[in-house]
């Protein structure tokens, strides 16, 4: 997604696309264990890759991956081009910092 974002579509659109498909895919993972899909579904069933409860998580997934897909590189390309080229390094730097923070806490 950050070649598209490079040349033919502006950052800000690639970013919502992103995060929108983040929110799609959380949204399905989150209501996969509701009763409306679980109930078709028992205990020992959930690891069968023909489950309704087994795709709809895997479908949630991919939307998930995909949109975390195209806002990784996005953001730090929208990072250096609100910052001087002299303090770059740092605001990427810091960028890393609490996004790699937020994966050891979170």
């Amino acid at each position: 997604f950050a070649h598209l974002s490079d040349a033919r579509i502006p950052r800000k659109t690639v970013l919502l696309t992103g995060f929108t498909l983040v929110e799609v895919g959380l949204l399905v993972t989150s209501l996969a264990g509701s009763t409306l899909i679980s109930a078709n579904t028992n205990a020992n069933a959930n690891a069968d890759p023909n489950t309704p409860l087994f795709l709809v998580l895997l479908t949630g997934g991919i939307a998930t991956g995909a949109g975390i897909g195209g806002v990784y590189c996005v953001l730090t390309g929208a990072i250096s081009d609100h910052t001087v080229p002299q303090e770059r390094a740092s605001a990427v730097g810091v960028y890393k910092f609490w996004r790699d923070a937020g994966y050891a806490i979170g």
